[in-house]
């Protein structure tokens, strides 16, 4: 799917091709209506603010996908639940940022975790919640904690991991990884 493809048009499901690979710069740009779609398995290629803006409310990952790109499901503020692969190794900056996502797991694979990409800033809609970032491995890092306004991140991670110690450096709380299945 091209650039700009689908960007602003109104829909509310888009039905991708089995064999789709690749999702260009805003193909499905602000099309606010837009509130299921399905990625592919053989999808391997997501480019910036492909989902920016849309309606999408659930969302998982496809395999073949190693990188979440920058601002790919900013401002999605009917999102509530993200599912990420196993082998995911990046999430790119504000990929989920000004979302209503209240919380999510992150797979040990993933090594980097972009800027702003859980952050919330606009208060005025009422959708900020806290989020609640459950983060498996060890050697993940952020590029820069997660910040909410008028609320908070919690991140529960394994003792000892880099999160843990970025965490506790910039004042965001953290609890261990086994309290986050009563979130």
């Amino acid at each position: 799917i091209g650039k700009e493809a689908f960007a602003k048009m109104n829909f509310k499901k888009a039905v991708l091709p089995e064999k789709l690979q690749y999702i260009g710069d805003d193909a499905f740009f602000e099309c606010k209506q837009l509130t299921v779609v399905n990625l592919p398995e053989a999808l391997e290629e997501m480019k910036f603010r492909c989902f920016s803006g849309t309606g999408i409310r659930q969302v998982k990952i496809p395999l073949q996908c190693k990188v979440i790109p920058y601002c790919c499901f900013q401002e999605c503020k009917q999102l509530q639940e993200v599912v990420l692969n196993n082998d995911l190794e990046i999430i790119g900056e504000d990929a989920f940022g000004e979302s209503s996502l209240g919380s999510i797991i992150i797979p040990d694979s993933v090594k980097k975790i972009g800027i702003g990409a859980f952050d919330y800033h606009d208060f005025r809609n009422g959708n900020a919640k806290d989020i609640h970032i459950a983060v498996l491995g060890k050697e993940t890092e952020f590029e820069s904690m997660p910040f909410r306004v008028l609320n908070k991140a919690i991140i529960y991670c394994l003792a000892g991991s880099k999160v843990q110690n970025q965490a506790r450096l910039g004042n965001v709380p953290v609890k261990p990884l086994s309290e986050f299945k009563n979130v």
